[in-house]
């Protein structure tokens, strides 16, 4: 394989064989990789083993392979979150690239909970990663009854559509016709692997729609810690500040900041403050179901965002009466008019369809019709006042009540609103209750000495369990590993955007994460 691959970049790389190198590492002089390790180490791909040393001809360990991979894969090391694996804890130098590959679902470990950081690579394990990695084979996919190379009856089964399919890219090709799948990879095959990749281009993968909405409501912080945290995201492009609130005379203004309008426009970001009803059906009806009412909500909020130069609004009314359906209706379709006449924009929170008297007020066609956007608040899927604790958010559920709204709603109308808190559960007898945590409040206590989160794949979260004296508390978190797994979903159904609720609530460290999804 080295032979093949050195022959095909000889040429075509974009770095002179120069004997005048400044070389980085005190040991590559006479390795047949100099220039690749060179370059590589340049563009911060690959690292040294300490003392000025590179050690080519050492083998790869899984967690050196995985960090040079997810550099390769342009993503971000993500510290933070519940450790995936026991072996590789917090404090190790590879846990945040060993974590990055997790929740990209490039690498599950060589046992539950094990990941074996220092154990050697196999050039079929290599194979695997990559091939995985880059999505070009999938789980339940048969393995090929013969794979091209003189020695492919030797590819354990489990690796052998990953080695056809490395070599059909022209990744790995070989050497003079083996594979040598059971060999270790030396630094110095490594490097040359890594830069054929990067000499080829990533190979060809599906293109998922982008999301060009990143809306972030704030809750219980002032304006300068929002704007922080904002900053911090790296992801956040649409603000939406708790600014009016409707009243029995109509709507109030609560905290308007003229700042964090200013330093929206001067920081590239949409502003879109909430229009709050704080839940109350009798100020909701008293100012929907009159006409004249209505048209004076309208123009009020209207001139609101005249006066403040808002790019949009963001409407948030719950617990409407099923009865005032049609006046709601109204009120958007009559602000969303308005609106758009200075080219403004319309958001509408709305639950998930859930054919109840908290799902029935909203005409989700009609509402998708009037307004630019509907954001659908997908969280709540057990909450407080339920006879069952469970998850707030589960992937398929999520994925299940996005799907449904679909049906209904155009797909470039849909923001799907995620969790940045978690339900804690306590349960005594039948007697159930729950609080809502902040999301670092939830990571902090999942991490206190005897407490063990363990992965629920099938709700794709951590779980945490813990009795005590007869009562039982329980959590299904929303952290890193989660929340990737929810927005790469989302990404995949291609709606407009996603929601946080709430800027505030989260965990640092989610970010990187949820970045190297978006990218």
């Amino acid at each position: 394989m080295v032979i093949a691959l050195i022959g095909s970049l000889l040429g075509g790389s974009v770095w002179a064989q120069s004997q005048k190198e400044v070389q980085p590492f005190t040991d590559i002089a006479d390795s047949y990789a100099r220039t690749y390790i060179m370059e590589l180490h340049d563009r911060g791909i690959i690292d040294g083993v300490g003392n000025g040393m590179y050690a080519p001809h050492s083998p790869v360990t899984r967690a050196e392979f995985v960090t040079m991979l997810m550099r390769v894969m342009k993503h971000e090391a993500a510290p933070g979150g519940i450790p995936a694996f026991t072996d590789v804890p917090p404090s190790s130098w590879s846990y945040g690239w060993v974590q990055a590959a997790v929740y990209a679902n490039t690498v599950s470990g060589v046992a539950p909970g094990r990941f074996a950081p220092d154990q050697p690579v196999t050039r079929e394990e290599a194979a695997a990663l990559l091939a995985r990695a880059f999505m070009l084979v999938h789980a339940g996919d048969a393995a090929p009854a013969s794979v091209p190379f003189t020695d492919g009856y030797a590819v354990a089964n489990w690796a052998r559509g990953s080695v056809a399919a490395m070599q059909k890219k022209g990744i790995m090709t070989g050497d003079n016709g083996y594979f040598r799948p059971a060999d270790t990879l030396t630094r110095e095959e490594l490097a040359v692997l890594m830069h054929q990749v990067l000499e080829k281009g990533l190979p060809d993968q599906p293109a998922a729609p982008g999301m060009p909405i990143h809306l972030g409501w704030q809750y219980d912080i002032s304006d300068d810690e929002y704007k922080a945290r904002v900053t911090a995201s790296g992801m956040v492009n649409t603000l939406s500040p708790r600014w009016f609130f409707l009243d029995a005379a109509g709507v109030g203004s609560y905290g308007v900041d003229e700042s964090l309008s200013s330093w929206a426009k001067a920081n590239g970001k949409q502003l879109w403050p909430l229009v709050g009803n704080r839940f109350s059906t009798e100020n909701t009806h008293k100012n929907l179901s009159d006409a004249g009412r209505r048209g004076t909500l309208v123009h009020q909020l209207a001139g609101y965002a005249k006066t403040y130069g808002l790019a949009g609004l963001n409407i948030d009314f719950e617990n409407i009466d099923p009865a005032d359906r049609t006046y709601f209706t109204a009120f958007i379709r009559e602000l969303g008019a308005e609106l758009h006449r200075d080219g403004r924009k319309l958001s509408v929170d709305v639950p998930p369809d859930l054919g109840t008297d908290w799902s029935d007020p909203y005409d989700f066609a009609e509402l998708a019709h009037a307004a630019d956007y509907l954001v659908v608040m997908a969280y709540n899927e057990h909450w407080s006042e339920g006879k069952q604790i469970g998850s707030n958010a589960s992937l398929p559920w999520v994925r299940a009540q996005v799907e449904k709204m679909l049906t209904i709603v155009p797909r470039d109308h849909l923001i799907v609103a995620l969790p940045l808190y978690t339900m804690q559960w306590e349960q005594n007898g039948k007697q159930i209750s729950s609080e809502e945590i902040s999301q670092a409040a939830a990571l902090e206590q999942a991490q206190k000495p005897g407490v063990r989160p363990v992965w629920d794949a099938s709700a794709a979260q951590y779980t945490v369990r813990v009795a005590q004296n007869g009562t039982v508390r329980s959590m299904w978190l929303e952290e890193s590993r989660s929340l990737s797994a929810k927005y790469e979903e989302m990404r995949k159904l291609g709606v407009a955007g996603v929601a946080f609720w709430y800027i505030g609530g989260e965990e640092n460290s989610i970010w990187p994460a949820l970045r190297n999804a978006k990218n």
